[in-house]
């Protein structure tokens, strides 16, 4: 099952309703339809979709695909989150580095803390961290900060991202004694500014007119 994850083709959760599946897969076989859509790549990613669909549709296919996105998640793999390029420089999990006048770090000075942190959660040794980015980050790309135990590390956030997808940063999470560090997860949460200027209001309204993108047909 190389390739990408069939959910993050179709942009839905693990736990998405079959409804769900069908109407992601709608909207996205539309989008790159071939005789729709003249970008170079179309076709491969039509084809991308359809592969995803054809499994995640038939309930027996999508339990063994599950199964065996399990194993390997136990067996180290990259099932759950996809892998992210970290900058040069950036400090890792297993370092001291990381300055103490980092805004980020005091998320991490208390590990686990008895009420539930707003801003990351603690699973084993693995991080979850929320990270707010604007929508044309999101749409765009973009190189984004992300809090770890050691400090800020640069990430780059592919291009088309949704809210709820993670970014894994392997090897950025908690010590513990007689194994490795876990594992960081960026977990992406696209924010609308709460004001617009004239000129923000009429380029959403251009994108707005321009797209053919309907998440609810």
């Amino acid at each position: 099952m190389a390739g990408r994850d069939f959910y993050e083709v179709l942009g839905v959760a693990r736990t998405a309703r079959q409804e769900e599946i069908q109407r992601a897969y709608r909207t996205l076989a539309r989008h790159h339809h071939p005789d729709l859509n003249a970008e170079p790549d179309a076709a491969a990613r039509f084809g991308e979709v359809t592969q995803a669909y054809e499994v995640l549709s038939d309930p027996e296919r999508r339990a063994r695909y599950d199964r065996a996105a399990r194993r390997r998640a136990v067996a180290g793999g990259s099932g759950r989150g996809r892998r992210v390029h970290v900058r040069t420089g950036a400090p890792r999990a297993s370092d001291s580095g990381g300055s103490r006048d980092d805004p980020f770090r005091s998320f991490f000075e208390q590990v686990r803390p008895r009420s539930p942190h707003p801003s990351y959660r603690v699973s084993g040794r693995d991080i979850i961290v929320e990270v707010p980015v604007t929508p044309w980050e999101a749409a765009l790309g973009a190189s984004i900060p992300v809090p770890t135990p050691a400090g800020t590390a640069r990430v780059d956030l592919p291009a088309g991202s949704s809210s709820g997808q993670r970014l894994r940063l392997r090897g950025y999470g908690l010590r513990g004694p007689g194994g490795p560090p876990g594992d960081l997860y960026a977990e992406i949460r696209i924010v609308v500014p709460p004001s617009l200027t004239p000129v923000q209001r009429e380029l959403f309204a251009r994108l707005a007119a321009e797209s053919t993108f309907d998440l609810r047909r």
